[in-house]
C-alpha cells in the first residue's frame, strides 16, 4: 500500500449565516494517495465546494475540482396529485375559514424570513383583488410578520396553519404557490406544487426556479421585488381555473424518487473504492 498524500482526521467544517453557524461537516476522516478521486455529495449551499476547496490547499502539489453534477430531488406523485382537488379542496377552504370563490395563494416554508413571508406579504396586498388570500403554512416568527399584515392591510386575509403534515389538501385548496425566498437550493415545495398541479411563482435565487418555464408552470421573480410577485399573482389570477393544471404536473413527473436514487447510485458506481471513517 502506497504511502498516502493527505490524510485528514476529524474534519470539521463550519459556515456563519444570519441565523447561527451550520456545520457543514462535523467530524469526518479520510485519507487520499497519488490518482485519487474524493467527492462530496451533499444538498446545494451546504459546503462542498468551500470544503474541497479547503482540503485542496492542504495538498503539496495543488489539486482541484474536476466536475459536478446536480441531483434533484423526487417527489411522491401519488401523495401530489391534481386528483387531490376534488378531494380536499372543499374540506380545506372551510376548515381555513376561506370565501368558496377567493382566489388563493399558498406560502409553505420554514424560516419565513429567508423563504420571503413579507414579500408575499406585501405582494397579496397590492393585489387588484381585495378579497384574495394567503394561506401561511409552516414553521416561523409569526408576531414579526402581524404587524407587516396590520400596516399593508391584508390582517383579515391572511391565515396562519402553522407546521403542517397535511400539506396535499392545503395544495388543493390553493390556486397558486408563491416562494419568494432570499436563498433555497431546491425546495420540495417546488415540486410538490407542480405535481399538486399548480403554477409556482418562484424565486430566483432558489434552485427550484430551474423547473420553472414562464406562463407555462409558473414564473420567476426577484424576491426582494413585492411589486413583480404581484404582477405575477394578477398574471395567474386572470388565466382560467385549472388551465395550467396539466403542464405544471407534467413538469413534475420526470422527478421521481427512483430517478434520484438512479442518481445517486450513478455517482457512488464512479467511486473505486471507500476509505472515509464518519463514524
Amino acid at each position: 500500500m502506497t504511502e498516502p498524500i493527505l490524510e485528514v482526521r476529524d474534519l470539521h467544517v463550519e459556515i456563519p449565516t444570519s441565523r447561527g453557524v451550520v456545520h457543514a461537516v462535523d467530524g469526518a476522516s479520510f485519507s487520499l494517495e497519488q490518482g485519487d478521486v474524493l467527492g462530496l455529495v451533499g444538498e446545494s449551499g451546504c459546503g462542498k465546494t468551500m470544503t474541497l476547496r479547503a482540503i485542496c490547499g492542504l495538498l503539496v502539489r495543488p489539486a482541484h475540482i474536476v466536475s459536478g453534477q446536480v441531483l434533484y430531488n423526487g417527489v411522491d406523485l401519488t401523495r401530489f396529485h391534481p386528483e387531490n382537488r376534488s378531494r380536499f379542496r372543499a374540506d380545506a377552504r372551510a376548515e381555513a375559514a376561506l370565501p368558496a370563490g377567493a382566489f388563493t395563494a399558498l406560502f409553505v416554508g420554514s424560516g419565513f424570513a429567508r423563504k420571503g413571508l413579507a414579500t408575499a406579504i406585501e405582494a397579496i396586498a397590492a393585489l387588484s383583488d381585495r378579497e384574495s388570500r394567503l394561506v401561511v403554512i409552516g414553521k416561523g416568527e409569526r408576531r414579526l410578520y402581524q404587524p407587516i399584515a396590520t400596516r399593508s392591510g391584508v390582517a383579515e386575509r391572511l391565515v396562519w396553519l402553522g407546521a403542517r403534515s397535511d400539506l396535499e389538501r392545503w395544495y388543493a385548496a390553493a390556486d397558486v404557490v408563491v416562494l419568494p425566498s432570499r436563498y433555497e437550493p431546491f425546495g420540495n415545495v417546488h415540486l410538490e406544487a407542480l405535481a399538486s398541479g399548480l403554477p409556482v411563482i418562484a424565486s430566483a435565487r432558489a434552485g427550484g426556479a430551474e423547473v420553472i418555464a414562464d406562463g407555462i408552470n409558473g414564473t420567476v421573480v426577484d424576491p426582494l421585488d413585492s411589486r413583480a410577485v404581484t404582477a405575477a399573482l394578477e398574471r395567474f389570477h386572470q388565466r382560467r381555473p385549472g388551465e395550467l393544471t396539466a403542464a405544471a404536473r407534467a413538469s413534475a413527473e420526470p422527478y421521481t424518487y427512483a430517478a434520484q436514487v438512479q442518481g445517486f447510485a450513478k455517482v457512488y458506481g464512479r467511486c473505486a473504492r471507500a476509505r472515509c471513517d464518519f463514524s
